[in-house]
Order: C-alpha cells, then structure tokens, then sequence
C-alpha cells in the first residue's frame, strides 16, 4: 500500500463527510466554512489542499457541519464537590462524543480521609474519582473514530501524590488516562538541597517527606510506565502573558494582612495568623484552620458592605451570596450575602469597623440572623501581599465582621464553579515544504503561511460551536491560538542536517522565532483592523508593553499524529521513528504486507547504494530500528537518518527547549530513550528539562509497560530490537491460557439475517481483544451456534491468530444461506468471521517457518498495541501513533 493509498484509506474511514470522496473536497468545505470573503476562502483552501498547512483533526472532521466544534482538546475545571465532579464526567463524555480531548487537573479534589463537613464523613479521595471519569472515558467513542483519551494532572504537594504517580501500575488501570504531576520550583530546590517538603491541601499539611525520596519514585515509575509526564508549574506561570488574572493552576490570593479574623480568642489579623493553628467561626461553628501567605503583590479592591464593613481582597475572592458564590470580579452593588450565625465571645469594644462596634453596644453577643449586601466596590491604587485559609467544615470563616468564602487551588484559567475551561484552537505549517532551491527556507513563503495561519485560527475562534457557555466564556476571554510547525526532521533531512546536531538546534530556534514574530505581528494587524485587542488584554503583559493584539498568545508546538500522515511528512519537531515500516490490507480474505521505506531514505539509498545493499540497509533498518551498527551504511547515511532511538535524552531535551524559547505556549514532544536507561538517567533528564526552561516534559523508555506476550521472530534480537511480531499470550504452569475472564467485560451485540433466520452475536471484549462470544440463532441448530461461539473464542483465548481463524470462519458455505437473499453472510461462521475482521482488525501476519526448523526462543514486547489494527504504537510528538493504519490519541 503506498502512502496515497493509506492516506486515502485513513480519510475515506474517519474524515469523508457524505458526498465527499477527496482531499480537495475536505478542503473546499473547511475553507468555505472557515473564510470570511471570497479571496480569503481561495487563500484558505489553496494553502490546506497543498497541504503547507493544515488544522487540528476536529475542524477537518467538524467544520461546515451543523456542528461545528474545532476545538481539538478541552480543560475542565473541577470544585471539590460532588455536583462539579460528576458535572465535569458528564461534560466530559459530551466533549468526547464530539471528537476532542479533555484535560482535568484533579488538584483541587480534597485528599482521601479529609473531613467532608456537609456529611461529617470523610473523603474518598483523588483516585477513587478517577475511576469514574476512567469509566467514561472507556465508553464514549470519539465522534465514532477514535477511542477517548484524557490527561488527568495532580501537583506535586498534593497529599495522595504517592497514590497517583502509582495509579496505573497494575495493568488496565486507568488506561484511558495520561497522568501528568506540577512540579514546582520548591519542589525542586528542595531535592537539590536534599530537604523535606510539604504535601498539603488548602493550606493544611497534611504529610512532610523527604523530597529526593519522592522525586525518585517519581522517576522510577516513568522509567517503569512512561508515566507520569511533568509539567513545570513555575516556567507555565512565568512566560504566561495574562498574569493579571491569575497564576495558571494557581494559589487562589485572597485578603490582606490586617484583615480581623474572627478567632475563639477574639478578632486577629490574618498576618499574626500565619502558620498557626487556630479555630476560626465558620459562619455557624468553630473550625481548625492554619492561615497562610497565599499570593504576593497582588492588586487590591475595597468592598463596603450594607452594615458599615469593609473588607479589602483580591477580586478573585469568593462571597456566599444568596445566588450563589461569587468572585468578587462577578458581584455587583446591591449583592447579598447568606444569612449566618455569629457566636458568644469576649472582645474589645475599640474596633475600627462598623460592625464590630454595633456588636459590642448591642446585647453583648448574636445569636440572631444578619442579611448584608454590597455597596460598594472599588479598586485602589495599591498592591499588597494576601492570605488566606482552608476552613474544612463549610469553606467558610468570618473577616471583618464578613461571611466570606475561604481559598483554594482554583486554576484561573480553568473554573472550578462553573466546570468551565479553555480550549485548543490548533493548526500545524509542514515546515519541509518551505525549502528553496539552494536547501535554505524560503521565509518570503513561509511569512504568508504564517499570516493566513493566523487568520485562519483568528476566525476559528469565532465559528467555533462551543459546547458549554462557561468554556466560550474562558476561551473567547483571552483568544489564545496555538500555529505549530510538522516535517521538522524532514527539513533537516533536505538540509543535509543531522537531528540532534547543534547545526539542528539553531535551525530550531531560527525558525521558531521567525514564526512566531510574523505571528505576532499578523495578530496586531488583526487587532489593528478590528480596533480591539483580546477581552483580557488590559492588565495583561501585552498591554504594559504598549502592544495591541488580537490573541494573548499564538504559537504552540502540537501533537500532528494524522495531519502529518496527510502532509506526508514527519510529525511535529520529533525525529523520525522508523525509515523502514509494514503496510497491510485485506484483500478476498487474505492480508496482503508491503514493506516501505521512507521516501526521503528510499531517494537516498536509490542514489547511493546498489540494488543487494538497499535490500541489506532496509533489512537492518526494519530489525533494529534504526541505521546503527549496520555493516552497510556508510557514515553519511548514518548521520543524516537519525532515529528517535538514536538520540540521547539531552539531545531530545535540548531541541524541544530551543524551540520552547519562541513557543508562546506549551510543546508536544516525546523523549524516547533505549530500554537499557536507568533511573537515575530519568533523574537526571527531568532535572535536565527544569534547567533548561522547559514547560514540560514527557519521557518513554523503550520497552516499559511490558506485559506478559510473546513474540515470535524468524531471527534472535536483542533487547532494544523492533521486530514484526505476532502476539500471543503467555501459558502459566498448568498450561492454561492468561489472562483470566474478567468478572465485568465490555461488548458488542450485533443483529445479522442468517439463512435460518434472526442471529444474535455478542461478543465480550478483554484486554483489547474478543475473549467471549456468544451466538444465539432464532432457527436453525442453537447447538452448533453455541459450539461455533465458544470454540472461536476458545481459539482466541489460546492465541491463535484472528486472521486465521477470519479466513476459515469466511470460507465455510451453507445450501441454507446461499438459497436465501436476505441472509448477511455465507453461512453462520462467515457472518462471524465478518463481524471480528470488522470490530477487531489484525495484526500482522507471521513469517513461516520451513521444514523441521525450531522455531526461535520468545522474548517480551510491548503490548501497547493499536485497538484497530493490533499493531505496535510508536510514541512521539507527544501522542501514541499507529503507522500502520494511522490511529492516534493525545498523550
């Protein structure tokens, strides 16, 4: 199958809307929909039909439907309680059905054994509402192309920390998820310093460890499982442009120092406060709380309220009003608070508030409702350092005389109230197309990419369905687009320029910066044309540098697992995986391979090596997986065809960090490393990545998360060798198949006309592939139905191959069917045999052994295998890919 074929396969299963039935139609129906006048959709469809550009697979899928999401991923905020919880689970189903992404941080999730004041239990924690979303995940297919996927993200200095980072340990554990931890800068400075560090939840620690001993097992398990990533919670923060609304993933800043805090002492000022444990009046009983510096040179508002108080916060602090919480930037004049109770205490009558002063010349002592509205709201000229607490019972505590809501780990950019959150508006440019005669970039053809680019995200923006009010709200609030780059190694390639090279790293940062500055400069023009900047824009950095702008930021290096299949090019800025691959396709029952090369490699070889060495080269290439260590190749050739395998940590590092100097958001990149790295090497790399800037970081030693299969080649190989396998399971000592039966199986119930009447076929799915089948036959013999169905299965279970099994169960014939029309199949077995080849496509075929010969010993693989064709996945560019049949999912 050549690329066009399989690009055509690809577009033909998953991206043909009806009527539809090529590329040049994908494109004509995304520009019309996207453009905004005539020479604009022309410009549009030009540059996507010649692929030089293309966006995100949700606007291929989505754009000039009566739905139009083209978002390609989606953050979702979650409260720590049980409405938003399964709120956001429910928001996330519907976002999956639509074909997008979805990222939770389950930070503000209060840790297992927290008191939970409402019911006077406790809580069950981080994990245990992860399996629900894991569920979800599981269930939904993405707009009926791909499975869901999700990234779930815990900081560092969360209590159940440890439980997370070990969450997906035992096999089929959340393996819809991708977890990821926030690393701080404290937390690093403490591993450096070989120092102790705080896992706490609002304030309250509830564990010190050692922190080298947490960063280890850190380490330890991404060595094991690939898992967790990092992101770098400080380097997020400090290159964030909209810091005016606050820390992304942030410490929610709350009142000032001298704010009176109402103790079972008396009024205290929270800044006296800090570090000790007290208890604080929750509007209705008293509460153990420890007060704590939350946020530094933070602006500052007055609130006056209806009895005289004032209290003075950030305007992202909370009040109970009686339609519900509300930060301060949300309340109006005339806004109106809970009614609470005050308690019996002994106080001083000289205070400076209103409030205070009526309570003491009152009886004495409250014990009566107060109802008190806001006033007046005013932003002074002053920034202060703020405090704040977790009061546990209620989220509750008593400042100034006011019932006001405690602070939390509420992410700016992603409401916890409201489940709202940002989303991914996304475009990628094939960087190796813009190549002139002479192997420099042509930057005059690249400059007009990058303007229409920008254009073409810019009005996404606008034509984008969004899905939920409280995610337009956010997104549209700072217009953030995210213009990235694919066929990075390819133009090296082109370029005579080994990846990995510091030749490589400067074209990266050349490169890079070239395409953000016209980014940002096509953005201000949009801006200047519109005669407004981005709704958030005021406050924000762009605003104090005198700069007028249409998006907060507008490059971002993501994931391109299938629009880089499209381009034909390599995906993203990773090298490449392999030059050498398998392509396989059905044909009258029999599956037909055709190994490929690269096409830049197969140019290479034809140019320079005869016909017995190319098939030498290509050989070597298809067995280990990379040009290293083969007898053949010259020197040139090795040093041009650099694989992912090839490259050392630091050199994966140092080019994701020279790009990340003009990437205004985050990068999508996979630093793979052979299975012989060591922990410590992991160490050293996340150390490495912190040092170097990064936001992120993702890590995948070859050969983790090896399960229990076999795989049988015609030839022995060595441990880090990429071989053509056929998986079966392992026996155990009895000779009996693994794995068990699950106890709870998902499935598939399937309705076909047999020649004897209705058939029923179900089929209990385990481990990724048919594990029971049942077969129910209204006419006919239900014995021999039954027989067929668990002894298929059975087959199955003992790893026979389905290809097999798929081409006998096809060739059997029936008089019975074949004498009535409206039978689906040749006979009861043919009808099964098209069920599993559709709902369960195939791995490759095994090479046959001749004669006698003993077949070589086993080794373990990798069972991170495609759910649509059973293959192998690479991992990079930040995504799991299929290169056989094109399937993909974020990482």
């Amino acid at each position: 199958m050549s690329n066009d074929e399989f690009v055509e396969k690809i577009l033909k299963d998953r991206y043909y809307l009806p009527g539809e039935s090529s590329w040049d139609d994908i494109a004509k129906r995304v520009s019309m929909a996207i453009g905004d006048n005539t020479k604009q959709r022309m410009q549009f469809f030009d540059m996507i039909q010649k692929r030089e550009f293309i966006p995100n697979s949700p606007c291929l899928f989505n754009a000039g439907t009566s739905n139009p999401l083209m978002s390609a991923c989606f953050a979702i905020g979650i409260d720590d309680s049980m409405e938003s919880i399964f709120n956001a689970v429910k928001m996330g189903a519907q976002l999956m059905k639509a074909g997008a992404g979805v990222g939770y941080d389950f930070s503000t999730i209060r840790p297992i054994g927290a008191p939970v004041g409402s019911t006077s239990g406790i809580a069950s924690g981080v994990i245990s509402f992860m399996k629900n979303f894991d569920v979800m995940i599981e269930v939904v297919k993405q707009a009926g192309r791909r499975r869901g996927a999700a990234i779930g993200i815990l900081r560092i200095d969360h209590p159940e920390i440890r439980e997370f980072i070990s969450c997906k340990d035992e096999e089929g554990k959340f393996s819809n998820f991708n977890i990821s931890v926030m690393i701080t800068d404290d937390f690093i400075t403490a591993v450096k310093n070989n120092e102790t560090f705080d896992l706490k939840f609002n304030g309250k620690i509830y564990e010190t460890v050692n922190a080298r001993e947490l960063f280890h097992s850190l380490a330890m398990h991404t060595h094991k499982t690939g898992e967790p990533g990092y992101l770098f919670y400080d380097h997020i923060n400090n290159a964030n442009p909209n810091r005016h609304l606050g820390d992304i993933t942030a410490t929610n800043p709350c009142v000032t120092g001298d704010t009176l805090i109402l103790t079972s002492t008396g009024y205290i000022p929270i800044v006296d406060l800090v570090g000790k444990q007290v208890d604080v009046w929750n509007g209705f009983e008293w509460s153990s709380v420890t007060p704590a510096l939350t946020g530094t040179d933070q602006e500052i508002y007055e609130v006056t309220f209806s009895n005289g108080a004032r209290l003075r916060c950030t305007e992202y602090h909370r009040f109970p009003c009686i339609d519900g919480e509300k930060q301060l930037s949300q309340c109006e004049i005339g806004d109106k608070l809970i009614k609470y109770e005050l308690p019996v205490i002994e106080g001083v009558r000289d205070l400076d508030y209103a409030y205070e002063n009526g309570f003491y010349a009152g009886d004495g002592h409250s014990n009566r409702s107060h109802f008190i509205a806001i006033t007046n709201i005013q932003k002074l000229n002053a920034r202060e350092d703020v405090y704040c607490m977790t009061e546990e019972k209620r989220h509750q505590f008593i400042a100034n005389g006011i019932l006001t809501m405690n602070c939390g780990e509420i992410p700016i950019f992603v409401d916890p109230k409201t489940n709202g959150g940002e989303s991914c508006n996304l475009g990628s440019i094939d960087v190796s197309k813009f190549l002139a005669p002479n192997k420099t970039i042509d930057y005059q053809r690249l400059r007009e990419c990058v303007q229409l680019g920008v254009r073409f995200l810019n009005n996404v923006m606008d034509k984008n369905a969004y899905p939920f009010q409280s995610i337009a709200d956010l997104t549209l609030q700072t217009r953030k687009i995210g213009l990235g780059i694919m066929g990075f190694a390819d133009l090296l390639i082109k370029q005579g320029i080994s990846y990995g090279s510091r030749e490589s790293e400067s074209v990266a940062l050349g490169l890079m910066e070239f395409i953000n500055t016209t980014a940002i400069e096509e953005s201000m023009k949009i801006a200047e044309e519109s005669g407004c900047s981005y709704p958030a824009w005021e406050g924000s950095d762009w605003q104090k540098r005198g700069i007028k702008i249409a998006n907060s930021v507008v490059t971002c290096q993501a994931p391109t697992g299938s629009i880089s299949i499209f381009a034909n090019c390599s995906s993203g800025i990773e090298p490449n995986f392999s030059y050498v691959y398998n392509r396989s396709t059905w044909s009258s029952g029999e599956k037909r391979t055709t190994t490929l090369r690269h096409p830049l490699f197969d140019t290479h070889l034809q140019t320079l090596y005869e016909p017995d060495e190319i098939d030498q080269i290509t050989q070597w290439v298809f067995n280990h997986g990379s040009l290293a260590g083969c007898p053949v190749a010259s020197a040139e050739t090795k040093r041009l065809f650099v694989t992912a395998k090839d490259l050392s940590l630091t050199q994966h590092i140092d080019i994701q960090a020279a790009f990340q100097k003009y990437v205004g958001n985050s990068i999508s990149k996979t630093c793979n490393c052979p299975s012989r790295t060591t922990v410590e090497e992991v160490e050293g790399a996340i150390m490495y990545a912190w040092e170097s800037g990064l936001k992120g970081l993702t890590i995948y030693r070859e050969g983790s998360r090896n399960d229990v299969v076999l795989s049988v080649n015609t030839e022995t190989k060595t441990d880090d060798a990429i071989g053509n396998p056929v998986v079966a399971k392992i026996l155990n000592g009895n000779g009996r198949i693994l794995p068990k039966t699950p106890r709870d199986m998902f499935g598939m119930v399937a309705k076909r006309n047999s020649g004897c009447g209705k058939l029923y076929v179900v089929i209990g799915e385990a481990f990724g592939d048919p594990h029971t089948i049942l077969l129910k036959n209204k006419g006919g013999c239900s014995a021999m139905t039954q027989a067929l169905g668990e002894l298929t299965a059975l087959a199955l279970r003992w790893g026979i191959p389905k290809w097999d099994l798929i081409k006998i169960l096809c060739g059997i014939r029936c008089d019975v069917a074949k004498h009535n029309k409206n039978s689906d199949g040749a006979s009861c077995a043919a009808i099964l045999g098209d069920i599993l080849r559709d709902a369960f496509p195939e791995e490759e075929m095994p090479s046959k052994h001749e004669g006698n010969q003993t077949p070589p010993a086993p080794r373990i693989v990798s069972q991170n295998k495609c759910p649509e064709c059973k293959r192998e996945l690479t991992r990079s560019d930040g995504c799991i890919t299929c290169q056989y049949c094109g399937w993909s999912k974020c990482l």
